[in-house]
């Protein structure tokens, strides 16, 4: 795109390595080699002198402190890809390499997992991760979707903050990444990697070392199909691993709730993890001015601790996942050198099958041992099942006119998990019972410890004798003595299936104005708006945003640059799920019951009442008792205000 004053500009290349050249009659030739990655602006000059020489002069790195360049981002480039040592591959972990991000600290949360990474101290769960330009997050808890071999990355940019319009949906970071495409030449590669407990130290804290096996390999396979208009590029990736988390429960509170019939164990337990991901990209050249590719992707995940366990939760307060998901994505750009335009169109498709499944059907228990708080037992939230389609459509248009670089743009995306296909969020379906000390020191009794009153057992003559009393003065008619005696006792009734449709709607509008040739101000306003079915309607978010970058002419050295906006992010549709099944509808009613009643579901078969959709018989549900989750009626969109000088 030509501009006035003689110079020209070329938006929108993907990254790579590219020639530039200039000639003309009766001077010399120049050819500069320019490598590109994604996001940055380069600025190359030609100074043509007379004769008929040819130079070429190759550029070895793209120019990070570029005037143009206001918001702070990395870019991670196949070189450090490629070079950088990372532990089972997972190139997302490179972004922590990377200023103002650091891992997320929040303890892991199998189903309500976040990103894992958190920019400039904001929540995990409020980034934007995207591939190829297409949404890549999980929209219940703020975590990423598909992914995808590390071979199959061309490059990716981490932005922590002063993004452009373009960018949103995000509190926190954004993470562009871009695919690997084919070129005019066959190229393969092939890798794999062997770890395994003979190879390695024993853990410190370990008092054997148990069994750990790791295997992932891999592959890529590119080339032409029709010279010089249809490329291909495939990646395969597997990782296997075998190994233990240690459950440092004690002995004594193991064979107690053996003796109870429940499956508890201590020492090193054993589990698996598995990831498969596979990808092909196809790219077309329709015509000098029009190019398009269409990938898919598949990502498949086996993990035996997705709900953690281990120190002093028990295997069976974990969960496992199983997972595929499939994309694809159509990307198309289109140029038109006669109107200084650039319009890319992309389509997304995708199917998310996710089921986290209880090792063991028993009931919840939080138990106050001596060693500390034990857990073991259903979690309240399993099994999980969610079935997800997912669409998105985006078109973005970039002109250049005068001193404007201007980008708008529209993204519609929608998430539909039906619940007559499976989805459902069970909550304390399997019951859920909490022991902690008894104090009756009121009544002129003992004291109760959480394991004396968990495991009847253990306790002394004295304990039994009171609360056989106890019994009798309250006119019960279930011995205490010989019971376990939960604190409370909660359940949950009801159909857990329920229909989540997500829908997100963005414009923008983005002016790059070249003020001078030394100074810079970028401007761009976004709208966003959300909707899920049961969620509180809201109107709306504007986003502002504006940077400047000036760069003094006497201090060709210096660049002063400063940002504000606005940056609002997407709502997780997961504890809004929670309100709709308990207080919106009443589909799922929690009644607890306290201490002493709550003895007696506890000493039924399976430790609970059966399961189903109607509360038992005889079984009040007292609101003032219950659980229910609610939410604020005008519930508005989160939000950050940022700024940055440099």
């Amino acid at each position: 795109m030509s501009q006035s004053d003689g110079s020209f500009s070329i938006v929108q290349l993907p990254p790579g390595n590219y020639e530039i050249v200039a000639s003309i009659e009766g001077f010399s030739s120049k050819t500069y080699k320019q490598s590109l990655e994604l996001g940055i602006v380069a600025l190359v000059n030609f100074n043509l002198e007379v004769g008929q020489n040819t130079e070429i002069i190759e550029v070895l790195a793209s120019n990070e402190f570029s005037q143009e360049k206001t918001e702070n981002s990395t870019n991670i480039n196949p070189k450090l890809i490629n070079d950088l040592p990372i532990n089972r591959r997972n190139f997302l972990d490179f972004a922590l390499t990377t200023p103002r991000a650091t891992k997320d600290r929040a303890p892991a949360q199998g189903v309500v997992a976040s990103s894992g990474i958190s920019f400039n101290g904001q929540q995990a769960r409020f980034n934007n991760v995207s591939i190829d330009g297409l949404d890549n997050n999980e929209t219940a808890a703020g975590s990423v979707r598909a992914t995808l071999s590390q071979d199959a990355i061309q490059e990716f940019q981490v932005v922590s903050d002063s993004y452009s319009a373009e960018f949103g949906r995000a509190l926190g970071g954004v993470v562009n990444i871009i695919t690997k495409g084919g070129g005019s030449e066959f190229r393969g590669s092939l890798f794999f990697l062997n770890r395994n407990d003979s190879t390695s130290a024993r853990d410190v804290f370990a008092p054997t070392e148990p069994e750990y096996k790791q295997y992932q390999f891999g592959a890529t396979f590119s080339g032409p199909i029709k010279k010089d208009k249809i490329f291909f590029f495939n990646s395969f990736e597997r990782l296997s691993v075998k190994q233990s988390n240690f459950v440092t429960i004690s002995n004594q509170t193991v064979n107690s709730a053996k003796s109870l019939g429940f499956t508890l164990d201590n020492g090193p337990i054993p589990f698996a993890f598995g990831t498969t991901s596979a990808l092909t990209r196809v790219d077309f050249r329709l015509g000098q001015q029009d190019n398009l590719f269409i990938r898919y992707n598949f990502g498949g995940n086996y993990n035996g601790a997705f709900e953690p366990f281990g120190g002093l939760s028990g295997q069976t307060a974990g969960g496992i996942q199983l997972l595929d998901e499939n994309n694809l994505a159509v990307n198309n750009t289109y140029s038109s050198t006669s109107l200084n335009l650039i319009n890319e169109t992309r389509f997304l498709f995708g199917l998310r099958n996710q089921d986290v499944n209880a090792p063991d059907n028993s009931t919840r228990v939080q138990l106050i041992a001596p060693e500390g708080i034990v857990t073991f037992g259903r979690t309240i939230f399993l099994s999980q099942p969610r079935r997800a389609s997912i669409y998105q459509i985006i078109d973005n248009v970039s002109l250049t006119r005068g001193r404007h670089q201007i980008k708008f743009g529209g993204d519609y995306y929608y998430v539909n998990l039906p619940g007559d296909g499976g989805t459902k969020v069970p909550i304390f379906s399997g019951g859920f019972a909490v022991f902690a000390p008894l104090d009756f020191s009121a009544f002129g009794g003992p004291n109760i410890s959480g394991i004396e009153a968990f495991d009847p057992k253990l306790r002394t003559p004295e304990q039994r004798a009171f609360l056989t009393n106890f019994a009798q003065q309250l006119a019960l008619n279930f011995p205490l003595a010989s019971l376990p005696l939960p604190t409370a006792f909660a359940q949950g009734f009801g159909n857990p299936l329920v229909t989540i449709d997500q829908k997100q709607l963005a414009l923008f509008f983005q002016d790059n104005i070249k003020l001078s040739e030394n100074f810079l101000l970028k401007l761009g306003i976004r709208y966003d708006i959300n909707r899920i079915g049961f969620v509180p309607k809201n109107n709306g978010f504007f986003s502002p945003r504006i940077a400047i970058s000036y760069r003094p002419k006497k201090l060709e050295n210096l660049t002063i640059k400063a940002g504000y906006g606005i940056f609002a992010s997407t709502q997780l549709f997961g504890n809004a799920t929670l309100v709709e099944l308990t207080s919106a509808t009443n589909a799922i009613k929690i009644p607890v019951i306290p201490f002493p009643f709550s003895a007696i579901p506890f000493s039924l078969p399976n430790r609970k009442f059966p399961e189903g959709l109607e509360i038992p018989a005889g079984v009040d549900f007292i609101p003032q008792l219950s659980s229910t989750f609610v939410y604020d009626r005008k519930t508005r969109t989160s939000y950050t205000q940022q700024s940055t000088l440099e």
